[in-house]
């Protein structure tokens, strides 16, 4: 890999004055998002986490963690 990493937040614009509340809410823990997302992958598996969306039908939500490896990887074998 080369050069810097860059990551972004998209949502929908739907609601577009409560976009950085809500972000906020979820950085701060008043979000709970255990039931919303069931798998979490290191940045290095990111064609793990494509995968678990196309093909495994428990994966809703699969999160990519820039910067080392998740606490918690059901995708891990």
């Amino acid at each position: 890999m080369t050069g810097p990493i860059c990551a972004r937040s998209k949502g929908s614009f739907a609601q577009v004055n409560c976009f950085d509340r809500s972000l906020a809410m979820l950085r701060s823990g008043r979000i709970h998002t255990g039931g919303l997302i069931t798998h979490r992958f290191p940045l290095e598996r990111y064609g793990d986490a494509l995968g678990a969306l196309a093909s495994d039908p428990t994966c809703l939500k699969a999160v990519v963690m820039p910067g080392g490896s998740p606490a918690r990887d059901p995708g891990a074998a």
